[in-house]
């Protein structure tokens, strides 16, 4: 797995980040496999903010899809899919050293 960070300011724009990487999958030389996915990170991202890139991709159809986004925001991990469920997952809610 590589993570690359192609605009430093789309760290802090959801949307932008996400149709960065949906452009950049319509003209690259990108191999599609069966399932394809996205991982976001994303600073300080609320519930709302995840409700709204939800419904931009339902909105944005485009040729090539990605199955599920993931959308990290300290500490919840978002789960997107084609029909914009979304689903939540608390990763790290304390940090504990036993």
């Amino acid at each position: 797995m590589s993570i690359s960070i192609a605009n430093w300011h789309s760290l802090f724009n959801l949307i932008e980040a996400y149709d960065n990487k949906v452009e950049k999958l319509q003209i690259g030389n990108y191999k599609l496999f069966n399932e394809n996915n996205l991982f976001i990170f994303v600073f300080g991202e609320d519930e709302k903010g995840i409700e709204q890139l939800a419904k931009h991709i339902y909105r944005k159809k485009s040729e090539k899809l990605y199955d599920f986004v993931y959308v990290y925001s300290h500490p919840h991990l978002y789960v997107i899919d084609r029909e914009k469920n979304i689903r939540e997952k608390e990763l790290f809610n304390r940090l504990s050293f036993d």
